[in-house]
């Protein structure tokens, strides 16, 4: 909220809560969504080699064993690799 002082931008203007804590609560939540967004959300949206394998997959995944990593994600290892950082 200081910074914000320092750049003379009232809280209000952002539509930010007035108290502190809200607000930093605030803004580290959206933080969090926006890296998990780029992170996890959008590369698991347009990283899939086939979506409608891996859909077929989930359907009968009593039946069968999980596809390997590479036939279902472009970047392969190196993605779930990634992840598990």
């Amino acid at each position: 909220m200081k910074h914000l002082g320092l750049l003379k931008v009232k809280p209000e203007s952002l539509d930010l809560p007035t108290n502190e804590y809200d607000a930093v609560r605030l803004i580290k939540t959206g933080f969090v969504y926006e890296f998990l967004r780029v992170v996890l959300l959008r590369p698991v949206a347009t990283g899939l080699r086939d979506p409608d394998g891996l859909l077929q997959w989930f359907r009968e995944r009593e039946q069968r064993e999980l596809p390997p990593v590479e036939e279902v994600f472009k970047g392969g290892k190196s993605y779930v690799s990634f992840i598990y950082l």
